[in-house]
Order: structure tokens, then C-alpha cells, then sequence
């Protein structure tokens, strides 16, 4: 997505370049480190969340309040595939009037935080309230404010501050022709939303409580029977249900949750033989779900998902064979495993 606001015809538009050096705080009060801000990602992909921490450094640096991250990490996902289409994540070398892509990774953050920082300083301007990253239409006004910054006085005069989508539509049909700087995208905040759920509520997703089977054209190669370990030769009880698929073929979440951990297991962190492996907790059905032997893991802990969303990908790490997915429903974080055939609608082996 390309902004419009670096051409000579909208420099009386251009607000936020005397922003840029004025330090502007939404803080909460609080400084212990968060799973990820307010608000919550939705299929955002590995490449994305592996700028977290970047980002989150520097809008520390430049004051901005952590609850923003995952808006902000929706942006890159949208702008750049967290950096598969551009070095310049943000997109934002347009709004210091330089050409598309001109930022590298490190600039384009540093402008991001900035340019987003001006972008909340004009929402408060034109709601008149501090904006928050749960109320949709202060999430809304920062997307079109992202390519046109004259949107947030335009719709203080004619809207009385108040977002909706006939003000979005009317302005990008009747006032940005005007601007002549190309159409834009009047559906960037939908583009924003199908990353981000405004919603934030406890750390755990609700679900619906149905579990749905997390690869396609699933093979049960393994039930949850007692069996001889094909490792170690000894018998053991099998606590889960191993699905045998193509290797990097797709792993679905099983139902809405809340990642609490994702990595590569070991004795240290109770996961041992399971190689890189995901844990879920449901709030619907209080219970945790895991996936095993993962080849790549999609997902880090704290980060919300919803049921279908592909969380890794099939691989034979840990205590494995060969390609599969080795899948548990348990009752208890640590433990407590029953018997996900019945449940998903499969026959055990």
C-alpha cells in the first residue's frame, strides 16, 4: 500500500513532519512487559512477530505505550508480509517525501513508531478523547490517517469526529479525487482488521469449544493407546493422537486460544522429546491443546489465534520417526490427556 502524502500537492496536509520531534505519551501507568499489548493479531505470519521486539524497543525509546504493538504489527503485516515484499516494513519512506521503499528495516521502524505516534495525536484531536487500541473507530481513523492525514480534520468538521464507514467511503469518493494524488485504498481499515481484533479482554481466546481436526486429509498412524515406543523400544501409554503428513504440510489451531508456549521442547520447560512444539490454552473448554514435532513453529507464546489459523508446519523433530503431527487434548496444563479421536470424529489406530 502505497502513501500518498510525500507529493508537493498535499504538503499542506503533511502534519506530521512537525510531529515528529514532539515526544507524545498514551501511557497506562504501568512498565511490566506485556504478551503483546491490547487488541489482538489474527493470522499475522513468523516473519511479522519476528519484529516484536524490535519495535517494541523503539517505542519505548520514543515513549509510545506498549498497548500499541499489535496494531503496529498489524501494519507491517499489511504493508510488507513483515518484510517479504520490502525492507521498508512501514511502507513510510512516502511520508518524509522520499520514493516507495527508500527506508531500510531499521528506518522504516523508526519512522513507523513516529509516523504512528503522529497518527494517534491527530485521532485524539479529532475524537477529543485519548484514543484507545480497543475502540474500533480509533483504530479505523489511524488506517486512513495513514495515507491521508487531512481525514482526521475533514472528519471533525463534517462528521463531528465520528467514524463510520459511509464517512470513510464518502471521503475517499468525494474528497480525495480532489487531493490529486491518486484514489488510495478506501478498504485499508478492513485490510488493518483481517490482522487485528479490537477485542482484548483476558489473555485467552474464547472459542467456541469445538475442536476441529488440525491437518487435512488426516491419517491416524497412532491412537491413544498403550504401545511400544518405535524410539526406545519400551511399552508406554501414548497420550495423544499422531497424524501422518507430508512434511511442512500445514498444523491448524483445534479451536480458538491463546499461545503459552511455543519453541523447541526440553527437559527445562516440561516439554522434553516433543521437538518444536505449540501448546494452546481454550477458554471455552478449559483445556490445552498441543502440537508436536513441529518443523517450523508460525506462532510465539502470548500471541492469540483463531481455530484453522495455521500455527506451523509438520516436521519429525524431538523423539520422532518420521513427518507427523502429534496431537493431545489435555485437561490440566501439565497433564491430565484424554482421548482426542472421539472428540475430533477420527478412529484411533
Amino acid at each position: 500500500m502505497k502513501k500518498l502524502i510525500g507529493m508537493s500537492s498535499l504538503l499542506p496536509m503533511l502534519i506530521l513532519v512537525p510531529v515528529l520531534l514532539i515526544v507524545i505519551v498514551f501511557s497506562r501507568g504501568d512498565t511490566e512487559m506485556n504478551l503483546g499489548g491490547e487488541g489482538s493479531l489474527v493470522g499475522v505470519n513468523a516473519e511479522t512477530l519476528a519484529f516484536k521486539e524490535p519495535i517494541l524497543k523503539e517505542m519505548q525509546k520514543q515513549q509510545l505505550d506498549k498497548k500499541w504493538l499489535n496494531l503496529l504489527l498489524a501494519h507491517v503485516m499489511q504493508e510488507s508480509h513483515g518484510g517479504l515484499l520490502s525492507d521498508d516494513i512501514f511502507q513510510c519512506s512516502e511520508s518524509l517525501g522520499l520514493p516507495p521503499n527508500s527506508l531500510g528495516v531499521k528506518e522504516s521502524i523508526v519512522q513507523g513508531v513516529s509516523f504512528f505516534k503522529a497518527q494517534l495525536k491527530v485521532v485524539a484531536s479529532t475524537t477529543g478523547h485519548e484514543p484507545s487500541p480497543t475502540n474500533e473507530g480509533d483504530v479505523n481513523i489511524s488506517s486512513v490517517l495513514y495515507q491521508f492525514p487531512s481525514f482526521g480534520s475533514w472528519l471533525k468538521k463534517e462528521r463531528n469526529g465520528k467514524w463510520s464507514e459511509e464517512a470513510n467511503y464518502y471521503f475517499y469518493k468525494n474528497i480525495v479525487p480532489g487531493f490529486g494524488a491518486g484514489p488510495g485504498d478506501k478498504d485499508y481499515f478492513k485490510n488493518i482488521l483481517q490482522y487485528y481484533d479490537c477485542n482484548s479482554g483476558n489473555l485467552v481466546g474464547g472459542g467456541t469449544g469445538k475442536y476441529i481436526i488440525p491437518v487435512d486429509n488426516p491419517i491416524v498412524s497412532s491412537g491413544f493407546v498403550d504401545r511400544i515406543n518405535p524410539v526406545t523400544g519400551q511399552r508406554e501409554q501414548h497420550k495423544g493422537l499422531d497424524f501422518a503428513q507430508p512434511m511442512n504440510s500445514a498444523i491448524k489451531a483445534a479451536d480458538d486460544g491463546v499461545v503459552v508456549f511455543a519453541g523447541m521442547g526440553s527437559n527445562s520447560n516440561g516439554f522434553n522429546n516433543y521437538g518444536n512444539v505449540v501448546l494452546l490454552e481454550h477458554q471455552k473448554s478449559k483445556e490445552w491443546t498441543l502440537y508436536a514435532h513441529q518443523n517450523a513453529v508460525n506462532v510465539t507464546k502470548g500471541q492469540k489465534v483463531k481455530q484453522g489459523q495455521v500455527i506451523g508446519k509438520v516436521g519429525s523433530t524431538g523423539q520422532s520417526t518420521g513427518a507427523h503431527l502429534h496431537f493431545e487434548i489435555r485437561k490440566q496444563q501439565w497433564g491430565g490427556q484424554i482421548d482426542p479421536a472421539p472428540i475430533l470424529g477420527v478412529t484411533g489406530k
